[in-house]
């Protein structure tokens, strides 16, 4: 089921759902079974050093500190 394409009165109607209402604990149980939990997964930690490095190495700050340098070296 594509959602997003879907107006909300449209995904409520293909859920079964009542918006002032909710879902009741057996369907949500259900839900559950049938779509797995409303989670995001555990996504892998990026250590401080690499983060550093990525941001260094990016493009865009090498050629802003490569730019200062000659401004510095024509200016000096």
């Amino acid at each position: 089921m594509e959602s997003y394409k879907k107006t909300a009165k449209e995904v409520l109607e293909n859920l079964n759902v009542d918006p002032n209402v909710g879902l009741n604990d057996d369907e949500v149980k259900t839900s559950r079974e049938k779509n797995g939990a409303n989670s995001f997964g555990s996504s892998e930690k990026v250590s401080l050093l690499k983060r550093i490095w990525d941001a260094v190495t990016e493009p865009m700050l090498i050629l802003l500190l490569v730019a200062g340098a000659i401004t510095v070296a024509v200016n000096v």
